[in-house]
């Protein structure tokens, strides 16, 4: 039954949930709801902003009031955080700082104290400091903790071994190779996170120089990959898994011990060879303590020798006493997962369990035969369990296609009741919806779950009714784009600890693209206001990124247009650009270019790589476009100097390089017609220099034409790109527009124009 009186608590997302730092820490939080009976509400919000702009109440209509604690990213707007202390509740903030809030993050000054020490232990006495951004926050914590260890010591400063590596992989190796070139000797480094390192370890293999027996290094932030480095990276773990976890427990208890100004998270330094160490299990008799870091593998939390002790203990028996292995070893698997521990790890610890046995004494082939039956066990439960989840997850990916069927078929009066019903019966324990007009605080809502349909109405300030979620459950809501007259939020309530909400927020942004479409279409009746929304579609600036320098414009041959470009940012940090090319002119161009803004935003996210995405787009198309439309988009991945590029039937993209200038040869049928979803679209990877420049363009550029008739042509716009000043992207686009234009003279513009230009900084 539901707890009225449990702790609820509203987390407003900074990122989508795909994201490879929110996702793992609303994991943390979610597992700690269920480990303590809170009610959780998990609020995202409907655009996610490229360039970091502060959350508006508008962004957030209908926030949640009826909660005790809000964790809040440090992205939001004062008029929110004003909006959240009116209520009453306990605020703290996560993703950075706000001015006058507390603040949770990791320790990163102890991890480099403890990192540096490791280091100074071994013998260690010029350690190189490959430090991070200079106004980062983090690498200056890091950098403090690094000279408080030489100063304990008794180590002098050096500033000549402190050099920047900016976080990334290029400006290490430059600046280690300067050190070597200056011969400024050194025997270790300690680097502000493991892509440094990674920098570090390159330039060290090239130059002969042994790791760990000439120089040891050690690492921040424990990257995925980082054991897989030649030695295996010793590093400080921090975990956004156990930074959920931490910021829910403390706001549960804020009631009786009140927030500090800042919380440091725990750290923790895993062992490996590039320190100098050897294995764990060969530098501890601790069984416990050499499992830990196992257990705390992936994206779980930070994991001590007393966790795999408590996990394990009920396991340890049964193998003792060969007694309902099964059981046990579901139970310990259940035990393990609810903290985020990694279950597989067990498969380890029933092979130390057999170790230490034999070691007391116990008839080597009796043990044996034990952890034999036991792992067999383990490695069933484990199969089964990933075939359960596996279901679970394809359930939920085709209540999207079928969602969007629903709305496709009813008006969304008609549709909202069904879609609740299928949304409820792909997995989630109920389906909501909420919703109020503009002038009345009065909320009507619905929740709809396989006992029924439950119907609520009272005032903002006390929603959602406790009653909506027992202890442990998780709520998670979105906006929808839903018209100027109302407001209106979908919400799915999973189950206590469940581990598929990045999933639904899929669904929900599912329904958005569909439900952003169909009020466009229903709405933009006067070609103004068709023009006011497009433009709205398209980014206001470029992203702001180290390594790339992008500017990009449209010029529309009507008021409205079909040529569109965007800039995202996907869930592995990489940056994607696309610019697309729809056919025909006026509002059903504009129309068919709004879905592909809202399916291209929606879809990059998904991880797929470019080709993919765009045979996903063709998919979510298909079924609004008519027999004369299409839609040819070009798609590219930005991965530092690694492009990926697809190209659904759009402009060749060109690429300025020390070479000259040259048409990248990647094609593929547009999107929207029969044919395009047959063979998947090829790929071409580049790999830029710095001053390089990539070229994203449609067809109105090359089939510009003057008042004679003739084509600008691909040999004039390569001319024009080749003379352009390279000084910056903004230049270049500026350059290209004007020369194509200068070519037109008073001549009219015959279709729309679109350029992305991308300089490669380095």
């Amino acid at each position: 039954m539901s707890n009225p009186t449990a702790h609820t608590t509203c987390i407003i997302l900074s990122e989508h949930l795909s994201n490879h730092y929110v996702g793992p820490l609303i994991r943390g939080a979610v597992a700690a709801a269920a480990a303590m009976g809170v009610h959780l509400i998990l609020y995202s919000p409907l655009s996610i902003y490229m360039d970091r702009r502060d959350f508006t109440l508008a962004d957030l209509p209908l926030l949640p009031q009826q909660v005790d604690t809000y964790l809040l990213p440090a992205n939001v707007a004062d008029e929110v955080v004003n909006f959240c202390q009116r209520t009453g509740a306990t605020l703290l903030t996560y993703a950075g700082t706000h001015p006058g809030l507390p603040v949770i993050g990791p320790d990163n000054r102890a991890g480099a104290r403890m990192a540096t020490n490791h280091l100074i232990n071994h013998g260690r006495r010029r350690i190189v400091h490959l430090a991070g951004l200079p106004d980062s926050d983090e690498a200056q914590e890091r950098m403090a903790g690094y000279r408080e260890a030489l100063e304990v010591a008794g180590i002098a400063y050096d500033p000549a071994i402190v050099v920047h590596g900016h976080f990334r992989v290029q400006e290490a190796e430059d600046a280690i190779e300067q050190l070597l070139h200056n011969g400024i000797t050194f025997d270790a480094i300690f680097a502000a996170n493991d892509l440094e390192a990674r920098g570090a370890i390159n330039i060290l293999a090239r130059a002969g120089i042994r790791i760990p027996e000439d120089v040891a290094i050690i690492g921040f932030d424990d990257a995925t990959g980082s054991d897989l480095l030649d030695p295996p990276l010793t590093t400080v773990r921090q975990s956004a898994f156990q930074l959920g976890w931490d910021a829910l427990t403390m706001l549960v208890q804020a009631g009786e011990h009140p927030l500090p100004e800042r919380t440091n998270t725990r750290v923790q330094l895993v062992i490996r060879q590039s320190c100098g160490c050897t294995s764990s299990n060969e530098r501890t008799d601790d069984w416990a303590a050499a499992l830990a870091e196992r257990f705390g593998s992936g994206q779980a939390p930070l994991v001590e020798a007393k966790d795999v002790i408590r996990w394990t203990s009920a396991l340890e028996d049964t193998l003792d006493n060969a007694e309902d292995w099964i059981a046990v070893v579901d139970a310990t698997v259940d035990t393990i997962e609810r903290h985020g521990g990694y279950a597989p790890a067990l498969r380890d610890y029933i092979e130390t369990w057999r170790a230490r046995r034999i070691a007391d004494g116990a008839a080597p082939l009796r043990v044996a035969t034990i952890a034999g039956a036991a792992k067999d066990m383990l490695a069933a439960l484990l199969e089964s369990r990933a075939v359960h989840e596996m279901l679970e997850r394809n359930s939920r990916l085709n209540a999207i296609t079928y969602v969007i069927d629903l709305l496709r078929e009813y008006r969304y009066e008609q549709s909202l009741e069904p879609v609740l019903r299928y949304m409820a019966s792909s997995g989630p324990l109920a389906a909501i919806s909420v919703q109020r007009r503009i002038a009345s605080d009065s909320i009507t809502a619905q929740r709809v779950s396989a006992l029924g349909i439950e119907q609520w109405q009272g005032p903002a300030a006390t929603f959602p009714p406790p009653s909506w979620l027992d202890s442990g459950e998780t709520l998670l809501l979105m906006p929808v784009e839903s018209g100027a007259q109302q407001r209106l939020l979908f919400g799915v309530i999973e189950g206590a600890g469940r581990t598929h909400i990045e999933l639904d927020d899929h669904l929900l942004r599912s329904i958005n693209t569909y439900r952003s479409i169909t009020v466009l279409d229903e709405t933009l009746r006067e070609l103004d206001a068709a023009r006011s929304v497009q433009l709205s579609l398209l980014p206001r600036h470029a992203p702001a990124s180290e390594q790339y320098d992008i500017a990009g414009a449209t010029r529309t041959a009507r008021q409205v247009g079909g040529d569109l470009y965007g800039y995202y940012v996907r869930s592995d940090g990489e940056l994607a650009l696309a610019l697309g090319d729809v056919a025909g002119k006026g509002m059903p161009a504009a129309l068919l270019m709004s879905a592909c803004a809202t399916a291209l935003a929606g879809t990059i996210q998904n991880g797929l790589s470019p080709g993919r995405t765009l045979t996903q787009i063709h998919h979510m198309l298909l079924p609004s476009v008519s027999r004369v439309q299409n839609a040819a988009i070009c798609l590219a991945y930005l991965n530092g100097p690694q492009v990926r590029i697809a190209n659904a039937g759009s402009v060749a993209p060109i690429v300025r390089d020390a070479e000259g200038v040259r048409l990248v040869n990647v094609g593929g049928i547009p999107l929207g017609t029969p044919l395009s979803g047959l063979r998947p679209y090829a790929e071409a990877e580049l790999h830029l220099k710095p001053g390089d420049i990539l070229i994203l363009s449609s067809d109105g550029i090359v089939e510009a034409m003057n008042e004679a008739g003739e084509l600008y042509g691909f040999e004039r716009f390569i001319e024009a790109i080749a003379n352009s000043p390279p000084e910056s992207a903004q230049n270049t686009l500026t350059y290209l527009f004007d020369q194509v234009s200068a070519f037109g003279g008073e001549s009219e513009m015959h279709d729309d124009m679109a350029i992305i230009v991308a300089r490669y900084c380095g």
